[in-house]
Protein backbone atom coordinates (compact mmCIF):
# COMPACT_ATOMS: atom_id res chain seq x y z
CA UNK A 1 0.00 0.00 0.00
CA UNK A 2 1.55 3.35 -0.64
CA UNK A 3 1.02 6.55 0.94
CA UNK A 4 1.22 10.14 -0.59
CA UNK A 5 2.43 13.07 0.81
CA UNK A 6 2.22 16.83 -0.93
CA UNK A 7 3.00 19.86 0.77
CA UNK A 8 1.35 23.29 -0.49
CA UNK A 9 2.75 26.20 -0.27
CA UNK A 10 0.70 29.74 0.47
CA UNK A 11 1.60 33.39 -0.63
CA UNK A 12 2.05 33.94 2.94
CA UNK A 13 4.73 31.24 3.15
CA UNK A 14 2.71 28.90 5.49
CA UNK A 15 2.10 25.62 4.13
CA UNK A 16 0.00 23.09 4.87
CA UNK A 17 0.66 18.93 4.55
CA UNK A 18 -1.51 16.70 2.88
CA UNK A 19 -1.98 13.00 2.74
CA UNK A 20 -3.81 10.19 0.55
CA UNK A 21 -5.32 7.37 3.03
CA UNK A 22 -3.98 4.40 2.07
CA UNK A 23 -7.37 2.92 0.91
CA UNK A 24 -7.90 5.54 -1.89
CA UNK A 25 -7.28 3.91 -5.10
CA UNK A 26 -4.63 6.25 -6.93
CA UNK A 27 -5.34 6.16 -10.63
CA UNK A 28 -2.69 8.67 -12.28
CA UNK A 29 0.50 10.58 -10.66
CA UNK A 30 1.98 13.80 -12.61
CA UNK A 31 4.63 15.67 -11.16
CA UNK A 32 7.85 15.21 -9.26
CA UNK A 33 9.17 13.26 -6.55
CA UNK A 34 11.24 14.28 -3.91
CA UNK A 35 12.47 12.04 -0.88
CA UNK A 36 11.73 14.94 1.94
CA UNK A 37 12.02 12.95 4.72
CA UNK A 38 15.06 14.04 6.02
CA UNK A 39 13.85 17.61 5.82
CA UNK A 40 10.23 16.99 7.43
CA UNK A 41 12.44 15.71 10.42
CA UNK A 42 14.40 18.07 10.79
CA UNK A 43 11.78 20.51 11.36
CA UNK A 44 9.95 18.15 13.47
CA UNK A 45 13.35 18.40 15.89
CA UNK A 46 13.23 22.36 14.98
CA UNK A 47 9.96 22.84 16.61
CA UNK A 48 10.79 20.38 19.44
CA UNK A 49 13.21 23.10 20.26
CA UNK A 50 11.51 25.84 19.83
CA UNK A 51 9.08 24.83 21.97
CA UNK A 52 11.28 23.93 24.70
CA UNK A 53 13.56 26.85 24.13
CA UNK A 54 10.19 29.08 24.93
CA UNK A 55 9.46 27.07 27.67
CA UNK A 56 12.75 27.54 29.12
CA UNK A 57 13.08 31.33 28.48
CA UNK A 58 9.47 31.39 31.05
CA UNK A 59 11.35 29.33 33.68
CA UNK A 60 14.14 32.01 33.50
CA UNK A 61 11.76 35.06 33.33
CA UNK A 62 10.10 33.56 36.55
CA UNK A 63 13.48 32.64 38.10
CA UNK A 64 14.75 36.33 37.62
CA UNK A 65 11.75 38.36 38.89
CA UNK A 66 11.64 36.21 41.75
CA UNK A 67 15.25 36.45 42.66
CA UNK A 68 15.20 39.96 41.69
CA UNK A 69 11.95 40.54 44.99
CA UNK A 70 14.61 38.42 46.81
CA UNK A 71 17.15 40.56 46.27
CA UNK A 72 15.30 43.69 46.84
CA UNK A 73 14.13 42.80 50.56
CA UNK A 74 17.79 42.37 52.11
CA UNK A 75 19.26 45.22 50.20
CA UNK A 76 16.41 47.83 51.46
CA UNK A 77 17.34 47.10 54.78
CA UNK A 78 20.80 47.54 54.70
CA UNK A 79 20.08 50.61 53.10
CA UNK A 80 17.43 51.20 55.57
CA UNK A 81 20.24 50.78 58.13
CA UNK A 82 22.95 52.45 57.03
CA UNK A 83 20.65 55.64 56.68
CA UNK A 84 19.32 55.00 60.18
CA UNK A 85 22.97 54.85 61.05
CA UNK A 86 23.94 58.50 59.43
CA UNK A 87 21.03 60.26 61.52
CA UNK A 88 21.77 58.93 64.76
CA UNK A 89 24.88 57.63 66.92
CA UNK A 90 25.62 54.39 65.68
CA UNK A 91 24.81 51.59 67.68
CA UNK A 92 26.35 47.78 67.98
CA UNK A 93 22.70 46.25 67.71
CA UNK A 94 22.30 48.24 64.16
CA UNK A 95 25.71 47.03 62.58
CA UNK A 96 24.28 43.37 63.72
CA UNK A 97 21.10 43.95 62.06
CA UNK A 98 23.22 45.42 58.95
CA UNK A 99 25.55 42.26 59.31
CA UNK A 100 22.73 39.59 59.28
CA UNK A 101 21.22 41.67 56.28
CA UNK A 102 24.50 41.38 54.23
CA UNK A 103 24.76 38.15 54.49
CA UNK A 104 21.20 37.19 53.62
CA UNK A 105 22.00 39.34 50.70
CA UNK A 106 25.32 37.22 50.15
CA UNK A 107 22.96 33.83 50.44
CA UNK A 108 20.13 34.72 47.67
CA UNK A 109 23.57 35.43 45.45
CA UNK A 110 24.83 32.34 46.11
CA UNK A 111 21.67 31.00 45.17
CA UNK A 112 21.37 32.40 42.04
CA UNK A 113 24.85 31.14 41.18
CA UNK A 114 24.24 28.00 42.19
CA UNK A 115 21.40 27.40 39.97
CA UNK A 116 23.24 28.66 36.91
CA UNK A 117 25.90 26.45 37.64
CA UNK A 118 24.00 23.65 38.36
CA UNK A 119 22.32 24.54 34.54
CA UNK A 120 25.54 24.86 32.87
CA UNK A 121 24.95 29.21 32.23
CA UNK A 122 27.97 29.94 34.33
CA UNK A 123 31.01 28.62 34.80
CA UNK A 124 32.97 28.24 38.32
Amino acid sequence: MLRFQWRYTYKTCSYSNQAIPGRWKVQEVAGTNLDISELVEAQFKLEEQYLALIELNGSISKFAFKNAHELRGPLSAILGLINLMETTDSRPEYLQFLKKEALALDQVVRDINEVLLSEGKLKP
